[in-house]
Formats: structure tokens, C-alpha cells, sequence
């Protein structure tokens, strides 16, 4: 019997592929947008949301309405992060948060559900994504309980000062 192919979900591809790879585009653009407007921020994560579905419109998509929050912080070392929350995941790899820094070195991190692949028990886990050399490296730092604002940007922010973005890091 032949496997088929599963079809991501639009909550999936938004935040792992159209969201990254516009991040990534025109950093200083994307850093400008968002620090001058929020509100225009939000029309723009609901225009690309759109638009990742005339894009693909295999995706399932299951939300009538995304909602999007949006929040910066600033860590001790003076770089700012903007966190995203996501519509509800609804299936795995979908994304709770979405988060990346202001800087010069672009970090862009989710927070997904997911299972446990001993005992497929739920978990949520953390993922990073940098740019080297004109491709995507990731790296995945493991299951995370707490799901409040303030503890991701404090995990992220540890994350950020433990592993610079030019180190490569596995788990």
C-alpha cells in the first residue's frame, strides 16, 4: 500500500514557511514595519494568510478567522524580540508562537505542538531557524511546558545568549 502525502496545514506553512521566508526576505524592511506599527503588522499577517492560501490551496485549513497577537520585548542585551501568537494549533507541527529578533543576526524561533516519538505522549517543542550562506540551518532545543509570553521570551532570550547564531547547535 502506498503512503500518501500529508497536507500541511495552513496554520503549518504560514509559520514554518510564507511567515520565515518573508522574515528572512528584507530583514530591515520587516524589522522597520514592525517597529513603527503594530496595527499595520496585524493587516499584514492577515493579508499573507490569504495569501498562502491562493498559493496553496491544498492546504487545510480549518480557522474561519486567524487571530494574531502580537508583543515586543527587549532582552538585557538591548536586542528586541517580536513574539506572534498563532490561531490555536490544531494539529501537530502547528505553531503556538512564532518569534524573531530585531537584529542583524535574524533569529526566527516556534514553539509547535508535537508528541513525544518514544511515547506519543503531547509535547510542545522549540525550533530555531538561521540563515547560513543562503540556506535555512535548524535547530531544535526540545520540549517546553509553559506556554506563557513571558517564560518563551525568557527561553528564547537564554537560547540566544547559550548558543550564538553563528554556532551550530543539535539536539
Amino acid at each position: 500500500m502506498e503512503e500518501t502525502e500529508k497536507i500541511p496545514t495552513i496554520q503549518y506553512y504560514f509559520s514554518h514557511i510564507m511567515l520565515r521566508n518573508l522574515v528572512f526576505s528584507e530583514p530591515k524592511n520587516f524589522a522597520n514595519n514592525v517597529a513603527s506599527d503594530a496595527n499595520s503588522m496585524y493587516h499584514f499577517l492577515d493579508y499573507f494568510w490569504s495569501e498562502a492560501l491562493k498559493e496553496e490551496p491544498k492546504l487545510i485549513n480549518t480557522y474561519l478567522e486567524p487571530k494574531f497577537e502580537l508583543s515586543k520585548s527587549k532582552f538585557e542585551n538591548g536586542m528586541e524580540l517580536v513574539l506572534v501568537k498563532m490561531p490555536e494549533p490544531k494539529e501537530l507541527g502547528d505553531a503556538y508562537f512564532v518569534a524573531f529578533t530585531l537584529s542583524e543576526n535574524l533569529r526566527y524561533f516556534t514553539l509547535e505542538k508535537s508528541e513525544s516519538p518514544f511515547d506519543k505522549r503531547p509535547i510542545n517543542l522549540i525550533s530555531e531557524w538561521v540563515l547560513h550562506d543562503d540556506h535555512f540551518h535548524n535547530n531544535t532545543y526540545g520540549e517546553i511546558d509553559n506556554l506563557r509570553e513571558g517564560y518563551l521570551c525568557g527561553v528564547i532570550e537564554a537560547i540566544c545568549k547559550e548558543y550564538p547564531p553563528e554556532a551550530e547547535h543539535h539536539d
